[in-house]
């Protein structure tokens, strides 16, 4: 056999021999990494969000249901959601808000994150600095406050075409809702009086429908839920600030208003699990503040059974029969279905940021 022949194919093999080597090992390592842990890609549950208004830097820490981390996310935004700016739910997509740098400048951003890929796509508006968020199939609507009268701006994007509207009024907005079809925007406005409460209801193109006086119920609504053709409306405070333990329930369709009262005061958040409403008692202006409640209400009986959490309760979620109690240090999981049984606690991962904003539900959320 020729030599030099000889030594060419002696060297393809002992070439293709290294690369196979290389090539298992690479791919053992792979494997055994992927399998550290038995919670994988696929099970999460929870996105938790810390964040800083200073720097363009935030996390999103997914969670199992079991609160086992699964993925991390770094996002380069600042003031990643709030605690009074929720995510909304619209089918697959979950909206939320970058306010921005308050130093540099307040962002005119919205995020759309799809919860099976976690794919982001960002809206862009007119206006910024936004103090709420709405969304339905069809359009994302934004508004902003501006001047010491003050006026509100409600922006209203089309989300195949880009098209934007906006309309204005005279107060000072705090949240809004959109059923589909109708859009609810809830605001103050001040004089040299005295303070009201409205609540407008607007199409999806933006003409008014409709305004209601809402001063015999309170103000500073900042959360809902829509339950069949039913929009519940926790209302923290009176119009004079004092305390309020009501939750409105206004009729979607022709707008009439049934008042809900709490055996407690300062309802915040508001869920829909089985038969019954969850709601949060907490405020979020009392920085002394120990503890937090929660209103277990049933719909069919009234019957109303309040729980002490033994914490700040900033967010609640719920997954299958557990209730998830968020702060800005802990992340606690209850049992609902045993008498809100403590079943395990993790802590908030803080990194090099400064506080947790918010939370997404990727499975389930009643909104």
């Amino acid at each position: 056999m020729n030599k030099k022949f000889y030594k060419i194919k002696n060297e393809k093999k002992i070439t293709i021999s290294r690369t196979i080597i290389f090539t298992l090992t690479v791919a053992l390592f792979l494997l055994t990494s992927c399998n550290t842990s038995s919670h994988q890609k696929g099970d999460e549950v929870f996105g938790v969000i810390t964040t800083m208004g200073n720097k363009a830097k935030s996390y999103i820490d997914y969670y199992d249901k079991n609160l086992e981390l699964v993925i991390t996310e770094s996002l380069k935004y600042a003031e990643l959601g709030g605690i009074t700016t929720a995510p909304v739910y619209v089918e697959d997509s979950i909206f939320i808000l970058p306010r921005g740098n308050y130093y540099e400048g307040y962002d005119n951003k919205v995020l759309e994150i799809n919860k099976k890929t976690f794919d982001i796509e960002t809206y862009e508006f007119k206006n910024y600095a936004f103090m709420s968020l709405a969304a339905d199939e069809g359009k994302i609507y934004t508004v902003m406050t501006e001047g010491p009268s003050p006026l509100a701006r409600i922006e209203a994007l089309d989300r195949k075409n880009g098209e934007l509207k906006e309309v204005s009024l005279k107060g000072l907005a705090n949240y809004m809702y959109s059923t589909g079809k109708k859009l609810f925007v809830f605001y103050n406005t001040y004089s040299a009086d005295e303070p009201m409460s409205f609540v407008d209801i607007y199409t999806s193109e933006l003409d008014l429908i409709e305004t209601i006086n809402l001063n015999q119920y309170g103000s500073y609504q900042n959360n809902g839920l829509l339950l069949d053709e039913f929009l519940y409306i926790p209302t923290p405070r009176k119009l004079n600030d004092d305390e309020s333990n009501l939750v409105l329930k206004i009729n979607i369709n022709d707008f009439k208003i049934e008042c809900i009262e709490l055996n407690e005061s300062l309802p915040f958040e508001i869920l829909h699990y089985k038969n019954s409403l969850l709601i949060s008692h907490y405020d979020y202006t009392n920085q002394n503040q120990e503890n937090s409640k929660l209103t277990i209400l049933n719909l069919e009986t009234g019957e109303q059974i309040v729980k002490n959490l033994d914490r700040i309760a900033e967010k609640i979620e719920v997954y299958e029969d557990s209730l998830y109690v968020f702060n800005q240090e802990k992340i606690t999981k209850y049992d609902l279905s045993d008498n809100l049984k403590k079943i395990k606690e993790v802590d908030i991962n803080m990194r090099d940021v400064i506080y947790f904003s918010t939370v997404i539900n990727l499975k389930q959320h009643s909104n």
